[in-house]
């Protein structure tokens, strides 16, 4: 029997191969690359969906809502391939929409792009959930498991106690169509 650590471990790695071990540890290793990727990806498509959330890109309004439509599909997709759970993009997705169209209401009342502008407490509410989606994106399973939902109970209940009646407005009528 082998006593020095020359040769023991090339015995080990054989042994453990020919049980299929090997491989699967491999396999796992490699598959994290894939993982941080389809992560990264969703980060991408977030910063994606915040880009276009902005009117004024030369469009009409219906461009608008087909431009942050479309990002909001690549969002999604990147976050099912990445497995990031639905309910954490749901309020993100409500939100970036609401939005949307809270400033192009804003545009038509002013005229200028440029002067529309969310109210600091819609903005801070916003960047919450995109902080969820990121934190998220970033997380292990069993990390998620023991903050997401608080954090989603905590968002859901800012959300509620809006007092905006304007945004109030639309953030319930884009909830009707974006579950």
């Amino acid at each position: 029997m082998p006593t020095d650590l020359a040769t023991a471990v090339p015995l080990l790695v054989s042994v453990l191969g020919a049980l299929g071990i090997a491989t699967i540890i491999s396999q796992w290793f490699a598959s994290g690359k894939d993982r941080r990727k389809s992560r990264a990806a969703v980060l991408t498509e977030l910063a994606a969906v915040e880009a276009a959330r902005w009117p004024g890109h030369g469009g009409t309004d219906v461009e608008d809502i087909a431009r942050l439509r479309g990002a909001i599909r690549q969002l999604e997709t990147a976050a099912l391939i990445a497995r990031i759970p639905r309910r954490s993009i749901v309020r993100y997705v409500q939100l970036s929409t609401a939005c949307l169209h809270y400033t192009l209401e804003e545009v038509e009342r002013y005229g200028d792009p440029e002067a529309a502008a969310l109210p600091q407490g819609l903005y801070d509410l916003l960047l919450d959930a995109a902080e969820i989606v990121s934190r998220v994106a970033w997380s292990s399973r069993a990390t998620r498991w023991l903050w997401l939902s608080r954090h989603l109970r905590k968002l859901d209940r800012a959300v509620e106690s809006i007092e905006h009646k304007q945004f109030k407005s639309i953030t319930e009528n884009v909830e009707r169509w974006v579950r």
